[in-house]
């Protein structure tokens, strides 16, 4: 059998849901905001993550680094604790820091030769960092003022008057951010902003960041826009969301969520953000912006694939110090290798139904599958397959692919499977992670069209 692997083998012949300077965009990708930093080389940074294969960026901005917040700051007079190595700063919510926004522009310039995605986050929901909480702005405003339901104002109402003025401050400075950061992403390639990253606890309802996706798409809207945008620029509106035919061409060909990872059978069959009906938008699950980076690092391999397999592709905060440190930067790359060889349209969801002969191992967690509805099936095993192994799928006659996730090395080849509610694909031996490729015959064999 010849040698093959993931980025060998794979039908390209169909266009990528993305392409930037006629790289194929895959959306598994690194959330940093290091290439915002002072004194960051950005071409550098981004041109070593190309060679990596990976072509998604996300920058979190107002967040805990002062460097990629919008907002003006200066530093009290008065010392950092002892406990915190950061100089404390203040934040002025009704001015911009020029510096960021001249880095900012720069960023988006290389990524654009370059041929990188990036997407801009512009709030943390949580406040648990960033210019949005009390105590690290002027103006004493948090988004939670922004939370509660807004008052009608009578005579004598002090404390409601002071309430709802707090609620305007927030508000102001909000839609001062995304006035601010729409004309810089207006007429560029391959980028897309987003409102917030996190769930907003406690909102009565969506109508918030409803309105800020109404106003980024409109900053982002030019009189001479076409109206088919396949590059950007794009807003992200939530999944299921009623926004996505109102704003047209500015809505993102995709959606974000940070819905958690089920590592079970227990939440498979109810896997995040399934799309139903003719919404096939691509999901785009944001482990960083969970608060569980710990577990998701320790067995980083896994939650990457498991991701994929619950229809999501994975972004992970990484910096650039851990690129020879942590494994993590080539397990991303293996996923984006495979979401660009064999899922260009990108969209992927849950299918268990194959698994129903293996139960036993789905409620142990031990395999996953998916499907592109096209007629692929996929299969990750989070461990080695010592029996022989029985899928249930639609009729017809197969092809099968098995790689090593790890290396994407290509372990075994053939071809005359039948499929049905009893088919019986063979499988390599070998210890490691693996992933199953089961497409129909009629699809153009990937190992002889590369």
């Amino acid at each position: 059998m010849a040698k093959f692997n993931l980025y060998t083998a794979g039908n390209t012949s169909q266009r990528a849901l993305i392409e930037l300077r006629d790289h194929r965009i895959a959306f598994p990708g690194v959330a940093c905001d290091e290439p915002l930093l002072r004194g960051c080389n950005q071409r550098d940074w981004l041109e070593q993550l190309a060679s990596l294969g990976i072509r998604h960026l996300i920058v979190p901005l107002n967040g805990a680094h002062e460097d990629a917040c919008l907002f003006a700051r200066r530093h009290p007079a008065e010392p950092a604790s002892a406990s915190s190595s950061m100089q404390p700063v203040l934040y002025d919510l009704e001015h911009r820091d020029e510096g960021v926004f001249v880095r900012l522009q720069f960023l988006i310039e290389a990524a654009e030769q370059i041929g990188i995605l990036v997407g801009l986050s512009l709030f943390d929901a949580t406040s648990q960092s960033g210019p949005l909480r009390r105590e690290a702005n002027e103006q004493a405003v948090a988004l939670e003022d922004m939370l509660t339901v807004r008052a009608r104002t009578r005579k004598g109402t002090t404390v409601i008057r002071a309430r709802n003025l707090k609620r305007e401050k927030v508000l102001g400075a909000m839609n001062a951010a995304v006035d601010w950061v729409g004309p810089v992403l207006r007429g560029h390639r391959g980028v897309w902003a987003s409102i917030f990253r996190g769930k907003l606890l406690g909102a009565p309802d969506g109508a918030l960041e409803s309105d800020l996706i109404r106003r980024m798409a409109g900053q982002l809207r030019r009189a001479d826009d076409a109206q088919d945008k396949p590059a950007g620029p794009w807003i992200v509106a939530p999944p299921q969301s009623s926004l996505h035919a109102e704003i047209g061409s500015q809505c993102a060909p995709f959606v974000l969520t940070d819905a958690p990872i089920s590592h079970s059978s227990a939440g498979y069959d109810t896997a995040p953000e399934q799309r139903t009906g003719e919404d096939r938008r691509p999901a785009v699950c944001w482990l960083a912006a969970r608060r569980d980076l710990t577990a998701v690092r320790g067995t980083h391999r896994s939650i990457l694939w498991q991701t994929v397999m619950q229809g999501a592709w994975p972004v992970v905060s990484f910096r650039r110090r851990e690129l020879e440190e942590e494994r993590g930067w080539k397990d991303l790359a293996q996923v984006a290798t495979f979401g660009r060889h064999w899922l260009s349209h990108g969209y992927v969801r849950p299918c268990p139904e194959v698994l129903q002969h293996m139960a036993a191992a789905r409620a142990d967690g031990k395999v996953f599958a998916a499907t592109d509805g096209s007629g692929r099936y996929f299969a990750f095993f989070r461990s080695s397959v010592r029996k022989g192994l029985r899928l249930m799928v639609l009729p017809g006659t197969y092809r099968y692919y098995w790689f090593d996730v790890a290396t994407g090395r290509g372990l075994d080849y053939g071809d005359g499977i039948e499929g049905g509610r009893d088919c019986q694909v063979p499988h390599p031996r070998s210890t490691r992670q693996t992933m199953l490729i089961l497409e129909q015959e009629e699809l153009t064999d990937a190992l002889t069209s590369w």
